[in-house]
């Protein structure tokens, strides 16, 4: 049975599909995306979007924790540079859960992983 991310505990009320991705952390046993975050209008840190931007965007990362294994398959090869100069990893596409892996596709890459439920923080 697939389970799209807004089925996730603490994954409500977010849209990553025009998120940023700002970096991948990989470390022993934990797997860290750094976020430029959408929040919608329904999340409890909402907040009204900045002059010249369309959504209240956030900090966060997604953690994955006790990792058994990463797959990592077109992977992108350098960072994009937005218009502002600044650079990113892309969009995430889709990223749901299927038989005990977490999956996530966009411009980062595509990426198969095992591990304990993600979490996400926001700072």
């Amino acid at each position: 049975m697939k389970v799209n991310y807004h089925d996730f505990k603490g994954f409500e009320n977010i849209f990553l599909e025009d998120s940023f991705v700002l970096d991948l952390i990989i470390t022993p046993l934990i797997f860290t995306i750094d976020l430029e975050l959408i929040l919608t209008q329904n999340h409890f840190l909402y907040q009204k979007p900045l002059p010249n931007e369309l959504y209240c965007y956030r900090k966060a990362q997604i953690k994955f924790s006790n990792v058994e294994s990463i797959i990592w398959t077109d992977k992108i090869k350098q960072p994009l540079t937005d218009a502002s100069g600044e650079m990113d990893f892309g969009n995430i596409d889709e990223f749901f859960l299927i038989d005990g892996t977490y999956k996530i596709f966009g411009e980062l890459g595509n990426l198969e992983i095992i591990s304990n439920p993600p979490e996400l923080e926001m700072y």
